[in-house]
């Protein structure tokens, strides 16, 4: 799964316009790179193993990578709060998901 990290830098306006992707894949339609650049583009860029986005499935397996990376994101921002009221040790790593779980006493 491949979605630019300038997209991802926006996740409501990315949302959106997977959304807006998604509605016009479940009508049959494609995106016309002249008249619908930006969702064109935006099919493109974001890929599901090397390939662009053609499906409505497609389209659901990337809002729910983007979903879970700002859950993941909120799940962070939270356990650490809550770490340094509690004063819990400061832990390393990338998966608040596994810091979350652990149990420290």
């Amino acid at each position: 799964m491949t979605v630019p990290a300038s997209h991802l830098a926006e996740p409501r306006r990315l949302l959106a316009q997977l959304g807006k992707l998604r509605q016009r894949f479940a009508a049959g339609k494609g995106v016309n790179k002249l008249f619908r650049s930006t969702l064109a583009k935006l099919a493109a860029d974001c890929r599901i193993d090397d390939e662009i986005l053609r499906t409505t499935d497609d389209v659901d397996i990337v809002v729910a990578y983007v979903n879970r990376l700002r859950l993941r994101q909120e799940l962070a921002t939270r356990w650490n709060e809550w770490r340094t009221l509690i004063n819990l040790p400061q832990e390393s790593g990338e998966q608040p998901e596994l810091w979350a779980g652990r149990r420290w006493l």
